[in-house]
């Protein structure tokens, strides 16, 4: 019984989303913002090339438009409108996802984003929390999409089914790419799990960590990087990462 009433929250839920979408919607989505290239990357530890898309052919930039929205919580935040045809899953996914960072916190919060990645089907936000005077950055969160699927992804998709071996290995990978950079590594890296920071960047990967969770505070909040050919060993046939090789 628990989980038909679920299920029709979530059904009821997802419907609120697509009508008020489509009721802020402009026909043709006018004034839409330009395909962001990608963004600012700080403290990547491993060099990445761009790499050329063979596994799923050339493939335009989404075409974005910034929208705004208010949570229950008394949060404001921008999202990403996909203005390509065949997004409404898409378009639903975003939203959702913005929707419930912005419901975690208090009044009084504001939640931006930029765009660092949006090629090959594939979209990463870095939405950033800050107080309503915007002096103070809560917290800043990549979120990842698939167009294909219309879904957010974990990093699980990156790497597809099958073997997880790259659930143990990179965390190795991971720490001698942070002491690379002369960073102090103060934290032992458990096995790789689904809720892993991360967003996608020119040809591969990078694993997001906050302060303190991975090294000391002069560190900031590290991003570690890796092309998707240096990862190719780990990456199944149904894997994201499988876009960039």
């Amino acid at each position: 019984m628990r989980l038909h009433q679920k299920r029709v929250y979530v059904l009821k839920r997802m419907i609120g989303i697509v009508l008020a979408v489509c009721a802020v919607i402009p026909c043709g989505c006018t004034g839409s913002e330009e395909p962001a290239d990608d963004g600012p990357i700080h403290n990547i530890a491993v060099d990445i090339s761009p790499v050329p898309v063979q596994h799923s052919g050339e493939r335009n930039p989404l075409v974005l438009m910034r929208l705004k929205g208010a949570s229950d919580s008394g949060c404001t935040y921008e999202y990403p409108y996909v203005c390509n045809t065949g997004m409404a899953l898409l378009n639903i996914s975003i939203k959702q996802e913005l929707m419930e960072l912005a419901e975690g916190y208090d009044d009084g919060c504001i939640i931006s984003y930029t765009v660092l990645y949006n090629h090959s089907g594939l979209l990463s936000l870095m939405a950033e929390v800050t107080r309503m005077d915007k002096t103070v950055v809560v917290d800043s969160v990549p979120l990842n999409f698939d167009a294909d699927s219309g879904l957010a992804v974990t990093v699980a998709d990156c790497f597809g089914s099958g073997g997880e071996t790259w659930r143990y290995t990179l965390p190795d990978l991971i720490t001698d790419g942070a002491e690379a950079m002369n960073y102090t590594v103060i934290s032992y890296m458990p096995p790789v799990n689904d809720r892993q920071l991360f967003y996608f960047h020119s040809g591969g990967i990078v694993f997001y960590y906050r302060m303190y969770e991975l090294c000391t505070a002069d560190a900031g909040c590290p991003s570690i990087g890796f092309s998707a050919y240096q990862l190719r060993e780990f990456i199944n046939s149904d894997g994201l990462l499988m876009r960039f090789l």
